[in-house]
């Protein structure tokens, strides 16, 4: 049983890492990270999160790209459709970024 828990967890990348489980929405925030001038060694980890109606529906809108940099305390969030295409860019936390809106 050990096994396949160790198994699993290097399989499934648990350990970390800015591209541990790519999701198929991964290209189009990478593009735009680098539209932001933050090159792929600069992201710590992205992580993504469905976007429902509601919490009752499971009509999925698109994702959230949570974007954790190395250089600050907080993140770049990229909310994407369900084919992938950028609708909003903006960071939280100690994460100001040029053009971008902030909210802590």
């Amino acid at each position: 049983m050990r096994f396949f828990t160790i198994l699993a967890i290097s399989l499934f990348g648990f350990a970390g890492g800015a591209m541990a489980a790519p999701h198929r929405c991964t290209m189009p925030v990478m593009e735009k990270m680098a539209q932001l001038d933050v090159a792929e060694p600069q992201i710590e980890q992205i992580s993504f999160v469905d976007v429902r109606s509601d919490d009752r529906s499971a009509r999925l809108l698109g994702y959230e790209a949570w974007v954790k940099l190395k250089r600050c305390r907080g993140s770049v969030v990229v909310k994407v459709s369900r084919q992938c295409e950028i609708q909003e860019t903006y960071s939280r936390g100690e994460c100001k970024m040029t053009g971008l809106k902030n909210y802590r």
